[in-house]
């Protein structure tokens, strides 16, 4: 059996789900779910079936942040690997009108071995249409714009609004948000309970770590009881931070005049035309070295970029305000470039 091509774990990786699945009923941790959207931004293009995922506990602590040095970490992560391997998710995948649920567990397998703290883990080939093979609409999103939500909930909000993001609003029914979020009947009773624990929450997760901006524009009523809301849903500026930090140092380390030299070079490769070193004369070391590494992660492939130029020097100008604060005009950077030119 193959191991995943993706072997990297990565901000960078994409979950692609089946919007039939991300309507379905299911109940994780904030750790469970980190988990299993891990496993899924595994998953290739590629792939014409599920294979096994083989990961060590400490190559998942160390791209969550998590200190392990006591191994406290590998007794929560097998304990967590029993929970999830008994954890089921509820489909309809007929209609609204004719309902047809579909009731199964997410994986097929899950081993812990003590010995080398590795965990491997399959999904079940039942999920293979809404994962792997999708046939119908769906959602996805870049692993780094969920990974730091701390509450079990904002990760199924995410989903939720994500998949409405091209519509912009979305107005969903009190009773659906408890259904889908399958909150106990006893749970958060008051709606001013559900709104302040689980509802804002969320939205100050998602509107703080990803690409979307949520807000809740209206509460639907009857009589004096909310029974509905209505979100709105926009992009949002949020970039996770890199998760390449071993390449970053390495840059962090150069000069300026080293950084300048590796832009220029990254742009010429690429735009065919030279970002000639005095361009970026003005600007701080900060500024050229994000613009490196954004580039470096192809986080411009899909702009349409006609005159890299000025492009790149508006972007390099929008981070030099965020990195200092100073503003540095078009007619300050045309000045020195003049004078440079005569020199």
């Amino acid at each position: 059996m193959k191991p995943y091509e993706r072997d990297k774990l990565s901000l960078d990786n994409q979950v692609v789900k089946a919007n039939t699945m991300i309507q379905g009923k299911y109940k994780m941790s904030a750790l469970e779910q980190k988990l299993v959207l891990t496993l899924c931004s595994k998953i290739t293009s590629n792939d014409d079936m599920f294979m096994e995922f083989t990961m060590t506990v400490n190559e998942f602590a160390n791209f969550l942040g998590i200190d392990n040095k006591n191994y406290e970490f590998n007794r929560t992560l097998k304990r967590k690997c029993k929970i999830l391997n008994n954890k089921d998710i509820e489909m309809n995948i007929g209609t609204k009108e004719n309902p047809d649920w579909l009731f199964f567990h997410w994986f097929e397998y899950i081993r812990y071995i003590p010995g080398s703290a590795t965990i491997k883990m399959k999904f079940s080939p039942v999920l293979e249409p809404y994962l792997l093979s999708i046939k119908e609409t769906y959602t996805k999103y870049r692993l780094g714009y969920v990974i730091n939500f701390k509450s079990e909930y904002s990760f199924r909000m995410y989903e939720l609004m994500k998949s409405y993001e091209k519509i912009g609003e979305r107005t969903i029914t009190i009773e659906e948000i408890r259904e889908l979020l399958m909150l106990d009947d006893n749970k958060y009773v008051k709606y001013s309970h559900l709104k302040t624990r689980v509802i804002q929450k969320s939205i100050e997760e998602i509107n703080r770590y990803s690409d979307i901006k949520v807000e809740l524009e209206k509460e639907e009523k009857e009589g004096r009881k909310v029974v509905g809301l209505v979100f709105s849903i926009k992009p949002n500026d949020y970039k996770y931070p890199i998760d390449n930090w071993l390449e970053y140092e390495e840059y962090e380390k150069k000069t300026k005049k080293e950084l300048q030299a590796i832009l220029n070079s990254l742009i010429l490769a690429r735009y065919k035309i030279s970002f000639e070193e005095f361009r970026t004369d003005l600007f701080c070391k900060e500024s050229i070295l994000e613009l490196i590494m954004e580039l470096k992660h192809n986080d411009y492939e899909k702009s349409n970029i006609k005159y890299a130029i000025p492009y790149f020097t508006k972007v390099l100008q929008e981070k030099e305000k965020k990195f200092t604060g100073k503003e540095i005009t078009n007619t300050e950077i045309r000045r020195y470039e003049i004078e440079k030119m005569v020199k």
